[in-house]
Protein backbone atom coordinates (compact mmCIF):
# COMPACT_ATOMS: atom_id res chain seq x y z
CA UNK A 1 0.00 0.00 0.00
CA UNK A 2 2.89 2.34 0.71
CA UNK A 3 3.98 1.70 -2.88
CA UNK A 4 0.50 2.56 -4.16
CA UNK A 5 0.40 5.77 -2.16
CA UNK A 6 3.86 6.72 -3.40
CA UNK A 7 2.72 6.18 -6.97
CA UNK A 8 -0.21 8.48 -6.26
CA UNK A 9 2.15 11.14 -4.95
CA UNK A 10 4.47 10.75 -7.95
CA UNK A 11 1.54 11.39 -10.23
CA UNK A 12 1.22 14.84 -8.68
CA UNK A 13 4.87 15.83 -8.76
CA UNK A 14 5.11 16.73 -12.46
CA UNK A 15 2.21 19.08 -11.92
CA UNK A 16 3.53 20.61 -8.73
CA UNK A 17 6.83 21.61 -10.25
CA UNK A 18 5.12 24.05 -12.59
CA UNK A 19 1.93 25.00 -10.85
CA UNK A 20 3.00 25.26 -7.22
CA UNK A 21 4.69 28.59 -7.92
CA UNK A 22 1.58 29.82 -9.69
CA UNK A 23 -0.61 28.72 -6.79
CA UNK A 24 1.58 30.49 -4.23
CA UNK A 25 1.60 33.65 -6.33
CA UNK A 26 -2.17 33.45 -6.44
CA UNK A 27 -2.25 33.70 -2.67
CA UNK A 28 0.39 36.45 -2.41
CA UNK A 29 -0.94 38.71 -5.14
CA UNK A 30 -4.73 38.60 -5.03
CA UNK A 31 -7.29 36.00 -4.18
CA UNK A 32 -8.29 35.62 -7.83
CA UNK A 33 -4.98 36.37 -9.52
CA UNK A 34 -4.88 33.30 -11.76
CA UNK A 35 -8.60 32.86 -12.36
CA UNK A 36 -10.40 34.60 -15.19
CA UNK A 37 -13.91 35.96 -14.65
CA UNK A 38 -16.54 33.27 -15.12
CA UNK A 39 -13.96 30.49 -15.47
CA UNK A 40 -13.97 28.42 -12.30
CA UNK A 41 -15.34 30.74 -9.60
CA UNK A 42 -18.98 31.29 -8.76
CA UNK A 43 -20.13 34.71 -7.50
CA UNK A 44 -20.78 33.59 -3.91
CA UNK A 45 -18.34 31.55 -1.84
CA UNK A 46 -19.66 28.79 0.48
CA UNK A 47 -19.10 28.67 4.21
CA UNK A 48 -15.36 28.46 4.88
CA UNK A 49 -14.45 25.29 6.79
CA UNK A 50 -10.71 25.74 6.48
CA UNK A 51 -10.27 27.36 9.92
CA UNK A 52 -11.32 24.22 11.80
CA UNK A 53 -8.59 21.84 12.93
CA UNK A 54 -8.50 18.08 13.12
CA UNK A 55 -8.03 18.10 16.88
CA UNK A 56 -10.43 20.87 17.87
CA UNK A 57 -13.38 18.50 18.23
CA UNK A 58 -15.85 16.88 15.85
CA UNK A 59 -16.10 18.61 12.49
CA UNK A 60 -19.64 17.92 11.31
CA UNK A 61 -19.95 18.57 7.60
CA UNK A 62 -23.31 19.31 6.04
CA UNK A 63 -22.82 19.61 2.31
CA UNK A 64 -25.46 22.26 1.65
CA UNK A 65 -24.38 22.91 -1.92
CA UNK A 66 -24.48 19.30 -3.10
CA UNK A 67 -27.08 17.80 -0.79
CA UNK A 68 -26.85 14.68 1.39
CA UNK A 69 -24.22 11.99 1.06
CA UNK A 70 -24.85 8.39 0.07
CA UNK A 71 -22.97 5.10 -0.09
CA UNK A 72 -19.47 4.81 1.43
CA UNK A 73 -19.10 8.59 1.72
CA UNK A 74 -22.21 8.69 3.92
CA UNK A 75 -20.77 5.99 6.18
CA UNK A 76 -17.36 7.69 6.35
CA UNK A 77 -19.03 10.99 7.21
CA UNK A 78 -21.00 9.34 10.02
CA UNK A 79 -17.84 7.94 11.59
CA UNK A 80 -15.85 11.15 11.08
CA UNK A 81 -18.56 13.25 12.73
CA UNK A 82 -17.64 11.62 16.04
CA UNK A 83 -14.02 10.67 15.24
CA UNK A 84 -12.65 13.53 13.09
CA UNK A 85 -9.30 11.75 12.66
CA UNK A 86 -11.00 9.04 10.57
CA UNK A 87 -10.18 9.21 6.83
CA UNK A 88 -12.06 6.25 5.34
CA UNK A 89 -11.17 2.64 4.54
CA UNK A 90 -10.45 0.52 1.46
CA UNK A 91 -9.21 -2.95 0.45
CA UNK A 92 -5.66 -3.39 -0.82
CA UNK A 93 -4.68 -5.83 -3.56
CA UNK A 94 -3.78 -8.49 -0.98
CA UNK A 95 -7.32 -8.48 0.44
CA UNK A 96 -6.54 -6.49 3.59
CA UNK A 97 -8.83 -3.73 4.81
CA UNK A 98 -6.87 -0.51 5.36
CA UNK A 99 -8.16 2.26 7.62
CA UNK A 100 -6.79 5.79 7.28
CA UNK A 101 -6.30 7.86 10.45
CA UNK A 102 -4.65 11.22 11.05
CA UNK A 103 -3.87 10.04 14.58
CA UNK A 104 -3.14 6.35 15.09
CA UNK A 105 -3.99 6.60 18.79
CA UNK A 106 -7.64 6.66 17.64
CA UNK A 107 -7.44 3.03 16.51
CA UNK A 108 -9.49 1.65 19.44
CA UNK A 109 -12.30 4.15 18.88
CA UNK A 110 -12.46 3.45 15.14
CA UNK A 111 -12.17 -0.31 15.66
CA UNK A 112 -15.17 -0.18 17.99
CA UNK A 113 -17.22 1.60 15.31
CA UNK A 114 -16.14 -0.48 12.32
CA UNK A 115 -15.26 -3.95 13.62
CA UNK A 116 -18.27 -5.80 12.21
CA UNK A 117 -18.35 -4.16 8.79
CA UNK A 118 -14.62 -4.57 8.21
CA UNK A 119 -14.58 -8.16 9.45
CA UNK A 120 -17.36 -8.97 6.99
CA UNK A 121 -15.31 -7.55 4.11
CA UNK A 122 -12.19 -9.61 4.83
CA UNK A 123 -14.17 -12.81 5.28
CA UNK A 124 -13.10 -15.01 2.40
CA UNK A 125 -10.07 -12.93 1.38
CA UNK A 126 -7.79 -14.22 4.12
CA UNK A 127 -6.83 -10.62 4.81
CA UNK A 128 -6.54 -8.60 7.98
CA UNK A 129 -7.38 -5.09 9.18
CA UNK A 130 -4.58 -2.57 9.43
CA UNK A 131 -4.27 1.16 10.05
CA UNK A 132 -2.34 3.74 8.08
CA UNK A 133 -1.49 7.28 9.13
CA UNK A 134 -2.65 9.97 6.71
CA UNK A 135 -2.74 13.76 6.71
CA UNK A 136 -6.40 14.70 6.32
CA UNK A 137 -9.58 13.39 7.90
CA UNK A 138 -12.53 12.49 5.71
CA UNK A 139 -14.62 15.48 6.78
CA UNK A 140 -11.73 17.82 6.09
CA UNK A 141 -11.68 16.61 2.47
CA UNK A 142 -15.48 16.66 2.32
CA UNK A 143 -15.48 20.30 3.39
CA UNK A 144 -13.00 21.21 0.70
CA UNK A 145 -15.05 19.28 -1.83
CA UNK A 146 -18.04 21.44 -0.89
CA UNK A 147 -15.98 24.58 -1.42
CA UNK A 148 -14.76 23.41 -4.82
CA UNK A 149 -18.15 22.07 -5.94
CA UNK A 150 -19.85 25.41 -5.37
CA UNK A 151 -17.44 27.18 -7.75
CA UNK A 152 -16.54 24.82 -10.56
CA UNK A 153 -17.75 25.14 -14.13
CA UNK A 154 -17.97 22.83 -17.13
CA UNK A 155 -14.21 22.33 -17.26
CA UNK A 156 -14.41 19.83 -14.38
CA UNK A 157 -15.47 16.25 -15.18
CA UNK A 158 -15.35 14.51 -11.79
CA UNK A 159 -14.95 15.01 -8.05
CA UNK A 160 -13.88 12.20 -5.76
CA UNK A 161 -12.74 11.97 -2.15
CA UNK A 162 -10.03 9.39 -2.78
CA UNK A 163 -9.29 7.66 0.50
CA UNK A 164 -6.46 5.59 -0.99
CA UNK A 165 -4.36 8.70 -1.72
CA UNK A 166 -5.96 10.86 1.00
CA UNK A 167 -6.77 13.58 -1.53
CA UNK A 168 -9.65 15.37 -3.15
CA UNK A 169 -9.40 14.13 -6.74
CA UNK A 170 -10.53 16.58 -9.42
CA UNK A 171 -10.87 15.58 -13.07
CA UNK A 172 -10.38 17.99 -15.96
CA UNK A 173 -10.51 17.38 -19.70
CA UNK A 174 -7.01 18.56 -20.59
CA UNK A 175 -3.79 19.82 -19.02
CA UNK A 176 -4.45 23.48 -19.88
CA UNK A 177 -7.12 23.49 -17.15
CA UNK A 178 -4.89 22.21 -14.34
CA UNK A 179 -3.51 25.61 -13.39
CA UNK A 180 -6.96 27.07 -12.94
CA UNK A 181 -8.05 24.24 -10.64
CA UNK A 182 -4.97 24.50 -8.43
CA UNK A 183 -5.26 28.29 -8.33
CA UNK A 184 -8.86 27.93 -7.21
CA UNK A 185 -7.72 25.53 -4.49
CA UNK A 186 -5.17 28.12 -3.38
CA UNK A 187 -7.80 30.84 -3.02
CA UNK A 188 -9.78 28.46 -0.80
CA UNK A 189 -6.69 27.72 1.35
CA UNK A 190 -6.69 24.07 0.33
CA UNK A 191 -3.17 22.61 0.59
CA UNK A 192 -1.70 21.42 -2.70
CA UNK A 193 -0.92 17.98 -1.26
CA UNK A 194 -4.65 17.55 -0.57
CA UNK A 195 -5.48 17.92 -4.27
CA UNK A 196 -4.98 15.31 -7.00
CA UNK A 197 -5.72 16.59 -10.50
CA UNK A 198 -6.41 13.90 -13.11
CA UNK A 199 -7.11 14.11 -16.82
CA UNK A 200 -10.59 12.64 -17.23
CA UNK A 201 -12.51 12.91 -20.48
CA UNK A 202 -16.29 13.00 -20.59
CA UNK A 203 -17.57 9.49 -19.81
CA UNK A 204 -19.18 7.51 -22.61
CA UNK A 205 -22.43 5.54 -22.22
CA UNK A 206 -22.31 1.95 -23.46
CA UNK A 207 -25.33 1.91 -25.75
CA UNK A 208 -25.33 0.21 -29.14
CA UNK A 209 -23.71 -2.99 -30.34
CA UNK A 210 -19.94 -3.16 -30.67
CA UNK A 211 -19.46 -6.86 -30.02
CA UNK A 212 -17.10 -8.75 -32.31
CA UNK A 213 -17.14 -12.47 -33.19
CA UNK A 214 -14.83 -13.35 -30.31
CA UNK A 215 -17.31 -11.67 -27.96
CA UNK A 216 -20.35 -13.69 -28.99
CA UNK A 217 -21.91 -15.23 -25.90
CA UNK A 218 -25.39 -15.77 -27.35
CA UNK A 219 -26.67 -13.24 -24.81
CA UNK A 220 -28.47 -11.59 -27.72
CA UNK A 221 -30.49 -14.76 -28.40
CA UNK A 222 -34.08 -15.38 -27.38
CA UNK A 223 -34.33 -16.55 -23.77
CA UNK A 224 -37.21 -18.54 -22.28
CA UNK A 225 -36.74 -16.42 -19.14
CA UNK A 226 -35.55 -12.82 -18.92
CA UNK A 227 -32.20 -12.91 -17.10
CA UNK A 228 -29.85 -10.13 -16.11
CA UNK A 229 -27.19 -9.46 -18.75
CA UNK A 230 -29.10 -10.48 -21.88
CA UNK A 231 -29.64 -8.02 -24.73
CA UNK A 232 -32.77 -5.89 -24.72
CA UNK A 233 -33.86 -3.52 -27.46
CA UNK A 234 -35.87 -0.33 -27.82
CA UNK A 235 -37.51 0.96 -31.00
CA UNK A 236 -35.10 3.88 -31.40
CA UNK A 237 -31.90 2.40 -29.90
CA UNK A 238 -29.71 0.74 -32.52
CA UNK A 239 -28.12 -2.38 -31.07
CA UNK A 240 -29.81 -2.03 -27.72
CA UNK A 241 -28.48 -2.48 -24.18
CA UNK A 242 -28.31 -5.16 -21.49
CA UNK A 243 -31.05 -6.07 -19.06
CA UNK A 244 -30.02 -5.21 -15.52
CA UNK A 245 -32.17 -7.51 -13.44
CA UNK A 246 -35.70 -8.67 -12.86
CA UNK A 247 -36.66 -7.26 -9.45
CA UNK A 248 -39.62 -6.75 -7.19
CA UNK A 249 -40.77 -3.22 -6.43
CA UNK A 250 -43.67 -3.29 -4.00
CA UNK A 251 -45.92 -6.11 -5.16
CA UNK A 252 -45.01 -5.70 -8.84
CA UNK A 253 -42.58 -7.51 -11.12
CA UNK A 254 -40.20 -4.99 -12.66
CA UNK A 255 -37.06 -4.76 -14.80
CA UNK A 256 -34.25 -2.28 -14.21
CA UNK A 257 -31.80 -1.09 -16.83
CA UNK A 258 -30.09 2.20 -17.73
CA UNK A 259 -32.24 5.25 -18.37
CA UNK A 260 -29.98 6.53 -21.16
CA UNK A 261 -30.91 3.47 -23.23
CA UNK A 262 -34.27 5.15 -23.69
CA UNK A 263 -34.17 8.87 -22.85
CA UNK A 264 -32.75 9.74 -19.44
CA UNK A 265 -35.05 11.82 -17.27
CA UNK A 266 -38.04 11.50 -19.63
CA UNK A 267 -40.79 9.09 -18.62
CA UNK A 268 -42.42 7.53 -21.68
CA UNK A 269 -45.08 5.08 -20.55
CA UNK A 270 -45.63 3.99 -24.16
CA UNK A 271 -41.94 3.08 -24.62
CA UNK A 272 -41.64 -0.67 -25.02
CA UNK A 273 -38.64 -2.85 -24.18
CA UNK A 274 -38.15 -6.00 -26.28
CA UNK A 275 -36.08 -9.19 -26.16
CA UNK A 276 -34.47 -10.18 -28.46
CA UNK A 277 -35.90 -8.23 -31.45
CA UNK A 278 -38.17 -5.20 -31.65
CA UNK A 279 -41.08 -7.25 -32.98
CA UNK A 280 -44.31 -6.78 -31.05
CA UNK A 281 -44.27 -10.46 -30.11
CA UNK A 282 -40.94 -9.93 -28.32
CA UNK A 283 -42.16 -7.10 -26.10
CA UNK A 284 -41.39 -7.73 -22.42
CA UNK A 285 -42.42 -4.46 -20.78
CA UNK A 286 -43.09 -0.73 -20.81
CA UNK A 287 -41.26 2.11 -19.06
CA UNK A 288 -42.92 3.02 -15.76
CA UNK A 289 -40.28 5.12 -13.95
CA UNK A 290 -37.48 7.44 -15.08
CA UNK A 291 -37.04 10.40 -12.69
CA UNK A 292 -35.94 13.77 -14.02
CA UNK A 293 -33.98 14.67 -10.88
CA UNK A 294 -33.32 12.93 -7.59
CA UNK A 295 -30.40 14.82 -6.02
CA UNK A 296 -29.11 18.33 -5.40
CA UNK A 297 -26.12 19.97 -7.05
CA UNK A 298 -25.92 23.72 -6.67
CA UNK A 299 -23.03 24.94 -8.79
CA UNK A 300 -22.49 26.89 -12.00
CA UNK A 301 -22.25 23.64 -13.97
CA UNK A 302 -25.21 24.59 -16.17
CA UNK A 303 -28.28 26.82 -16.18
CA UNK A 304 -30.51 24.01 -14.94
CA UNK A 305 -29.23 22.87 -11.54
CA UNK A 306 -32.04 20.31 -11.32
CA UNK A 307 -30.22 17.98 -13.71
CA UNK A 308 -28.77 15.73 -11.01
CA UNK A 309 -29.38 12.06 -10.38
CA UNK A 310 -28.11 9.36 -8.05
CA UNK A 311 -28.27 6.64 -10.70
CA UNK A 312 -28.76 6.23 -14.43
CA UNK A 313 -31.67 3.81 -14.05
CA UNK A 314 -35.10 3.30 -15.55
CA UNK A 315 -37.81 0.87 -14.44
CA UNK A 316 -39.91 -1.20 -16.84
CA UNK A 317 -43.02 -3.24 -16.18
CA UNK A 318 -43.36 -6.96 -16.80
CA UNK A 319 -45.56 -7.52 -19.86
CA UNK A 320 -45.92 -11.29 -20.14
CA UNK A 321 -48.34 -11.27 -23.10
CA UNK A 322 -49.92 -14.48 -21.89
CA UNK A 323 -46.71 -16.37 -21.11
CA UNK A 324 -44.49 -14.85 -18.44
CA UNK A 325 -40.75 -14.81 -19.07
CA UNK A 326 -40.04 -12.73 -15.96
CA UNK A 327 -37.38 -14.11 -13.64
CA UNK A 328 -36.41 -12.24 -10.48
CA UNK A 329 -32.80 -12.08 -9.29
CA UNK A 330 -31.30 -14.37 -11.93
CA UNK A 331 -28.28 -13.38 -14.04
CA UNK A 332 -27.05 -15.16 -17.16
CA UNK A 333 -23.40 -16.01 -17.41
CA UNK A 334 -20.95 -17.56 -19.85
CA UNK A 335 -18.64 -20.55 -19.65
CA UNK A 336 -15.61 -18.48 -20.53
CA UNK A 337 -14.30 -15.26 -19.01
CA UNK A 338 -12.39 -14.58 -22.23
CA UNK A 339 -15.40 -14.95 -24.49
CA UNK A 340 -14.44 -17.19 -27.40
CA UNK A 341 -17.18 -18.03 -29.88
CA UNK A 342 -16.72 -21.75 -29.21
CA UNK A 343 -17.67 -21.39 -25.55
CA UNK A 344 -21.17 -20.07 -25.69
CA UNK A 345 -23.67 -19.59 -22.94
CA UNK A 346 -26.15 -22.44 -22.63
CA UNK A 347 -29.27 -20.49 -21.79
CA UNK A 348 -31.45 -23.56 -21.32
CA UNK A 349 -29.36 -24.99 -18.48
CA UNK A 350 -29.60 -23.52 -15.01
CA UNK A 351 -26.03 -24.53 -14.22
CA UNK A 352 -24.90 -21.32 -15.91
CA UNK A 353 -27.16 -18.92 -14.02
CA UNK A 354 -26.17 -16.78 -11.04
CA UNK A 355 -28.79 -16.40 -8.31
CA UNK A 356 -28.83 -13.19 -6.29
CA UNK A 357 -29.28 -13.60 -2.54
CA UNK A 358 -28.89 -10.00 -1.34
CA UNK A 359 -27.37 -6.59 -1.93
CA UNK A 360 -23.87 -5.30 -1.25
CA UNK A 361 -22.12 -2.01 -0.67
CA UNK A 362 -18.52 -2.10 -1.83
CA UNK A 363 -15.48 0.14 -1.45
CA UNK A 364 -12.22 0.54 -3.35
CA UNK A 365 -10.39 -2.76 -3.86
CA UNK A 366 -13.35 -5.13 -3.66
CA UNK A 367 -14.00 -7.59 -6.48
CA UNK A 368 -16.92 -7.41 -8.88
CA UNK A 369 -18.33 -9.29 -11.87
CA UNK A 370 -20.19 -7.78 -14.82
CA UNK A 371 -22.29 -9.78 -17.29
CA UNK A 372 -23.31 -7.81 -20.39
CA UNK A 373 -24.69 -8.59 -23.83
CA UNK A 374 -21.64 -7.21 -25.64
CA UNK A 375 -18.52 -8.75 -24.06
CA UNK A 376 -20.15 -11.20 -21.68
CA UNK A 377 -18.72 -11.91 -18.25
CA UNK A 378 -15.80 -9.86 -16.99
CA UNK A 379 -14.12 -9.65 -13.58
CA UNK A 380 -12.52 -6.63 -11.97
CA UNK A 381 -12.02 -4.55 -8.85
CA UNK A 382 -13.53 -1.30 -7.69
CA UNK A 383 -10.88 1.39 -8.30
CA UNK A 384 -12.81 4.48 -7.21
CA UNK A 385 -15.95 4.64 -5.10
CA UNK A 386 -18.58 7.36 -4.78
CA UNK A 387 -17.33 9.53 -7.66
CA UNK A 388 -19.42 12.54 -8.71
CA UNK A 389 -19.43 12.65 -12.53
CA UNK A 390 -20.22 15.91 -14.29
CA UNK A 391 -21.30 16.11 -17.90
CA UNK A 392 -23.07 12.78 -18.18
CA UNK A 393 -25.73 12.15 -20.86
CA UNK A 394 -28.01 15.15 -21.43
CA UNK A 395 -25.66 17.27 -19.29
CA UNK A 396 -26.56 15.53 -16.04
CA UNK A 397 -24.47 15.49 -12.90
CA UNK A 398 -24.63 11.90 -11.69
CA UNK A 399 -23.49 11.45 -8.12
CA UNK A 400 -21.58 8.79 -6.19
CA UNK A 401 -20.90 6.29 -8.98
CA UNK A 402 -18.38 3.47 -8.66
CA UNK A 403 -15.54 2.92 -11.14
CA UNK A 404 -14.05 -0.53 -11.73
CA UNK A 405 -11.49 -2.10 -14.07
CA UNK A 406 -13.59 -4.81 -15.71
CA UNK A 407 -13.89 -4.73 -19.52
CA UNK A 408 -17.04 -3.31 -21.13
CA UNK A 409 -18.17 -2.13 -24.55
CA UNK A 410 -21.12 -0.69 -26.46
CA UNK A 411 -24.26 -2.66 -25.66
CA UNK A 412 -23.21 -3.43 -22.07
CA UNK A 413 -25.16 -0.50 -20.59
CA UNK A 414 -27.58 -1.85 -18.02
CA UNK A 415 -25.51 -4.98 -17.35
CA UNK A 416 -25.70 -6.29 -13.78
CA UNK A 417 -22.67 -5.80 -11.55
CA UNK A 418 -22.49 -8.31 -8.70
CA UNK A 419 -20.31 -10.97 -7.10
CA UNK A 420 -20.45 -14.73 -7.19
CA UNK A 421 -21.47 -14.97 -3.54
CA UNK A 422 -24.88 -13.70 -4.64
CA UNK A 423 -24.46 -10.01 -3.73
CA UNK A 424 -25.95 -7.58 -6.24
CA UNK A 425 -23.98 -4.33 -6.54
CA UNK A 426 -25.63 -2.29 -9.30
CA UNK A 427 -25.84 -1.74 -13.08
CA UNK A 428 -23.14 -0.82 -15.56
CA UNK A 429 -23.68 2.49 -17.38
CA UNK A 430 -20.51 3.38 -19.33
CA UNK A 431 -16.77 4.01 -19.37
CA UNK A 432 -14.50 6.81 -18.17
CA UNK A 433 -10.92 7.59 -19.28
CA UNK A 434 -8.84 8.76 -16.30
CA UNK A 435 -5.14 9.51 -16.78
CA UNK A 436 -5.16 7.28 -19.86
CA UNK A 437 -6.77 4.29 -18.12
CA UNK A 438 -10.24 3.20 -19.14
CA UNK A 439 -12.48 2.39 -16.19
CA UNK A 440 -16.03 1.08 -16.23
CA UNK A 441 -18.74 3.06 -14.42
CA UNK A 442 -21.70 1.56 -12.58
CA UNK A 443 -24.59 2.92 -10.52
CA UNK A 444 -24.63 1.21 -7.08
CA UNK A 445 -27.78 -0.45 -5.77
CA UNK A 446 -28.03 2.07 -2.90
CA UNK A 447 -28.26 4.85 -5.48
CA UNK A 448 -30.82 2.93 -7.53
CA UNK A 449 -33.00 2.57 -4.45
CA UNK A 450 -32.57 6.27 -3.72
CA UNK A 451 -34.16 6.90 -7.13
CA UNK A 452 -36.93 4.31 -7.36
CA UNK A 453 -37.50 3.09 -3.79
CA UNK A 454 -36.87 -0.29 -2.20
CA UNK A 455 -35.88 -2.96 -4.73
CA UNK A 456 -36.08 -6.69 -4.03
CA UNK A 457 -33.24 -8.30 -5.98
CA UNK A 458 -33.34 -11.74 -4.37
CA UNK A 459 -33.79 -14.58 -6.86
CA UNK A 460 -36.92 -16.67 -6.54
CA UNK A 461 -36.58 -20.37 -5.99
CA UNK A 462 -39.18 -21.80 -8.35
CA UNK A 463 -36.38 -23.66 -10.13
CA UNK A 464 -37.71 -23.01 -13.61
CA UNK A 465 -34.41 -24.31 -15.02
CA UNK A 466 -34.10 -27.16 -12.51
CA UNK A 467 -31.20 -25.35 -10.85
CA UNK A 468 -29.14 -27.41 -8.46
CA UNK A 469 -28.28 -24.70 -5.97
CA UNK A 470 -25.33 -26.61 -4.56
CA UNK A 471 -23.79 -26.90 -8.00
CA UNK A 472 -24.22 -23.18 -8.62
CA UNK A 473 -22.38 -22.54 -5.38
CA UNK A 474 -19.59 -24.95 -6.32
CA UNK A 475 -19.20 -23.23 -9.68
CA UNK A 476 -18.89 -19.91 -7.88
CA UNK A 477 -16.18 -21.33 -5.62
CA UNK A 478 -14.22 -22.68 -8.61
CA UNK A 479 -14.57 -19.34 -10.39
CA UNK A 480 -13.37 -17.50 -7.28
CA UNK A 481 -10.34 -19.75 -7.00
CA UNK A 482 -9.48 -19.16 -10.67
CA UNK A 483 -9.81 -15.40 -10.16
CA UNK A 484 -7.43 -15.48 -7.21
Amino acid sequence: MEERRELGRKRLRPLHGIVAILAVLAILLTEEACISDGDLVAPDAPVDLSSATETSGPLTVHLAGIGPLIGPDKRFNEIANSIPEFAGYWMDDAGNMVVGLTDLSKRPAVASRTRNELAAKVTGTGGSIRYEQVTYGFNRLAGWKEDIASRISGTVTLLDIDQTTNTLSIGVENQTEINGVLSLAATLSIPLDAISVVIASRPQPDIGDRSSPQHQHMLGSWFPQTLGGIRVRFPDAAGGCSLGLGVGIGSSNRYITTAHCSDIGTLETSLAMHQPSTNASDRIGYEVEDPRSTCLWESPWNDDNTLCRWADVAVFSDDPQGSSRFKQGWIATTESNTGSASRRHNHTDGDSVYTIDGEGGEVVGERVIKVGASVGRRHGRVRRDCVDILGWVENYTIRCQNLADYEASGGDSGAPVFYSDGQFYGIHIGRHQIDGEELAVYSPIANIEEEVGAVDTQGDQHLAFRINRGRVRRMAEVEEEQWR
